[in-house]
């Protein structure tokens, strides 16, 4: 049977203190206090002050970088922990509170449907190109030419009218032509 990690409920760890104090005895070789620049021999016991990773960024306004961890002999610990490891906590909670959701990005409103005016100028710009094929495939007359001439002069009305009822006699006979002039 192996274990289980629960998934529901608070199974959530006390918050740790920014500066963890853990008291050890030296092995290897010896190390220098940071207080005192003396030597921590080995088998001394000293203290060694560490920040948590999530504490270790540096302050954007005055650039000063936190130490990730120091040694200090037993009796040369500081009083204030957070000096000694560079961290201000203040503003290190000012720097991260979430009081106020974090910023997210703004996502482009959803497209509006398209109005009649909208619609009738894109059927233009589609028969216009199944015209455009049908040239192409079949050739060029001379009636096409001529009756293109008349769509092209009536097409400047539709993009410029000068009054709107003129815009719209203006695009349903564009439509019209193209439509003969396409199916035709």
């Amino acid at each position: 049977m192996g274990f289980r990690r629960r998934r529901f409920g608070s199974t959530r760890r006390p918050a740790r203190p920014p500066v963890e104090p853990i008291t050890t005895v030296r092995k290897g070789k010896r190390g220098k206090c940071d207080a005192c620049h003396g030597y921590i021999e080995v088998g001394d016991t000293y203290v060694k002050l560490k920040l948590g990773k999530r504490y270790a960024t540096p302050c954007p306004t005055c650039t000063l970088q936190p130490k990730t961890s120091r040694r200090f002999h037993t009796a040369c610990v500081p009083t204030d922990l957070n000096a000694a490891m560079h961290f201000d906590p203040n503003a290190w909670a000012a720097r991260h509170t979430y009081a106020t959701p974090p910023p997210t990005t703004q996502a482009a409103p959803p497209p509006k449907p398209k109005g009649y005016g909208e619609l009738c100028l894109d059927s233009l710009v589609v028969l216009e190109a199944a015209l455009v094929a049908k040239a192409r495939e079949r050739g060029l007359t001379e009636e096409m030419k001529t009756a293109f001439k008349t769509y092209q002069g009536i097409k400047a009305r539709v993009l410029r009218p000068g009054t709107a009822a003129e815009g719209e006699v203006a695009t349903s006979l564009a439509i019209q032509r193209l439509v003969k002039l396409v199916f035709n």
